[in-house]
């Protein structure tokens, strides 16, 4: 799976707040050959890891932007003075193996509110 070993980063990430965060967002292109739909994204604080759906993605030149809602975060459990991580991996689709993920981290305060965030390949 060469061509999807490695996205083509776009190493943005920002969170959406009013007086707690109510979304993570995040852009990125996937590497040539491969679309939105395949792509996999995955939530992890702590050793809870859990496939997110619901997410929106929209794309503009070729960057996709992908906003996910705090509310899909919720089976992680509180996001109060957490370091939340989305991964991103490309799906190959007739095998189904995973490429390296691109790796978003959120650190939340204990009011909920997202104090940094980074992208990097893994």
């Amino acid at each position: 799976m060469a061509a999807a070993s490695r996205f083509a980063l776009t190493p943005y990430c920002s969170w959406n707040s009013v007086i707690t965060t109510t979304a993570l967002i995040f852009t990125w292109a996937p590497p040539a050959g491969y679309a939105s739909t395949s792509v996999r994204i995955t939530a992890q604080k702590g050793g809870a890891t859990q496939v997110i759906t619901g997410a929106t993605t929209t794309s503009s030149g070729g960057v996709y932007t992908t906003t996910v809602p705090v509310s899909l975060l919720n089976a992680l459990g509180s996001l109060l003075g957490a370091t939340v991580v989305i991964h991103l991996a490309v799906v190959d689709q007739p095998t189904g193996r995973l490429s390296k993920p691109v790796d978003y981290t959120w650190t939340m305060t204990l009011a909920g509110i997202a104090v940094s965030c980074s992208g990097q390949p893994t």
